[in-house]
């Protein structure tokens, strides 16, 4: 008879599979926190757009309202008053509904305020200013225009 002659193992092929099954894990790890900061992303998005289309609907709603004069207090004319006048008088903004259905976290609210008004012409320059909300409520976005009357 003859002897076979028997090599002793040393488990390469062991350590090899477990070395390429940790880099798939890494990998795999890796493309799935992509594809969660990606969708975080994409519904911040979707949440800013929410916001921005309620602020503009409210910032047209407020001009509408202003040129009929329907609903509003008008401030004072005073010293031209600054760009972020607004921010110190929140107590003075008007909510403006929204049809339902939207998500919003909270309704827009508006604010008018007379820049200055030229006697000769009869006309006034009013600073409206909208804030919307999207579906959380610490996404606002704010939009003024100026409006001649």
């Amino acid at each position: 008879m003859k002897a076979i002659a028997t090599r002793q193992q040393t488990g390469a092929a062991l350590l090899i599979s477990i070395i390429m099954l940790l880099i798939i894990t890494v990998l795999a790890l890796s493309s799935m926190r992509g594809s969660i900061l990606q969708e975080q992303m994409t519904a911040n998005q979707y949440d800013y757009q929410l916001a921005f289309q309620a602020a503009e609907a409210a910032l047209r709603r407020g001009e509408q309202l202003r040129r009929t004069n329907a609903g509003f207090v008008l401030l004072p004319i005073g010293p031209t008053p600054p760009i972020d006048n607004w921010r110190n008088l929140r107590a003075n903004f008007i909510t403006v509904t929204m049809p339902t259905g939207h998500g919003l976290a909270a309704q827009p609210q508006v604010l008018t305020e007379e820049l200055d008004f030229d006697s000769s012409n009869n006309t006034s320059r009013i600073r409206v200013t909208a804030i919307g909300f999207g579906a959380r409520a610490e996404t606002q976005v704010v939009l003024q225009s100026i409006v001649a009357l």
